[in-house]
């Protein structure tokens, strides 16, 4: 790494801790304490220690010597500053947001509430009472040329996959799931006509939010900013699908739900609310739908 460069990272860490401690002092000012502070306070709470060690590599690099002389004398006082100023960002996240399980509570909290079937335990229960998948009903799929473009190219967006009921799409979209794979951030939902907790658009945005949160745990602040204020009646008033679609829009416009997958099996089984959804699934976003 060059001297300049070396320099010009450190002077772009200070101007960015420095603004986050001048904006940490004003929210802690405002709230005073822990109560109600803002999910973004607590999400900084959280992004602080890779800023320390950002540094702590920043000051080991300089002084072994990576820089000439010029740069060092400017890069080292500034660095100094910087580590300053995240001791006092790392002090007033001390004071506002002391250690302990609450805040895990209260995710927790929502989530019972977000949750209303697990949509794993839903593929296991349709896999079971199909009587199991079998590789050859669906690994024909992965040479499609439909598939392939989906799956491999930044364009393909939404795959439609069309067929008359009883045909195998649900079991065909339960080989999708298990080809992607664990490290895919990939989010689904089994729409079923007979179950009313499962037939209906808002129910199918809850179980995609709630899988999503499973892969990405941090995108919960995304539902948190709402459901603070709302409790269990953010998913269930007159305005739920309303709040439930900005939340996913905004889950999936951050950086951690990059390349993210949602797939909703039987949308004909979506009873209320299915032009609400299909309107939703052609928006333009970051993910691909299937």
């Amino acid at each position: 790494m060059t001297g300049s460069v070396e320099a010009n990272t450190v002077l772009d860490l200070i101007s960015a801790i420095t603004g986050t401690c001048l904006a940490a002092h004003e929210v802690y000012e405002a709230y005073g304490d822990a109560n109600g502070l803002p999910n973004k306070f607590r999400t900084a709470a959280t992004q602080l220690p890779l800023v320390c060690h950002t540094l702590e590599l920043a000051e080991k690099n300089i002084k072994q010597g990576n820089v000439g002389d010029q740069a060092l004398e400017t890069a080292m006082p500034v660095l100094e500053q910087c580590k300053d100023s995240a001791a006092s960002l790392k002090e007033i996240f001390d004071k506002a947001l002391p250690v302990n399980e609450e805040p895990d509570r209260r995710d927790m909290a929502c989530l019972n509430d977000l949750r209303l079937s697990d949509p794993c335990d839903d593929k296991t229960r349709i896999q079971e009472t199909k009587g199991g998948l079998l590789q050859g009903a669906y690994r024909w799929i992965l040479e499609n040329d439909s598939f392939r473009q989906w799956r491999n190219e930044p364009q393909g967006r939404v795959l439609w996959i069309r067929g008359d009921p009883g045909k195998g799409k649900t079991m065909l979209l339960c080989g999708i799931i298990d080809e992607l794979g664990p490290n895919t951030c990939l989010s689904y939902f089994f729409c079923q006509a007979t179950n009313e907790q499962l037939n209906h658009a808002t129910a199918v945005l809850r179980g995609l939010i709630y899988m999503l949160i499973q892969k990405r745990p941090t995108l919960i602040s995304y539902v948190r900013e709402k459901y603070d204020h709302a409790g269990k009646r953010l998913f269930e008033e007159i305005n739920a699908w309303q709040a439930l679609c900005k939340i996913l829009t905004d889950m999936l416009a951050d950086k951690q739900a990059a390349n993210t997958i949602l797939l909703v099996d039987a949308l004909d089984e979506c009873t209320s609310g299915l032009p609400e959804l299909l309107q939703f699934i052609c928006r333009p976003s970051g993910a691909k739908w299937s």
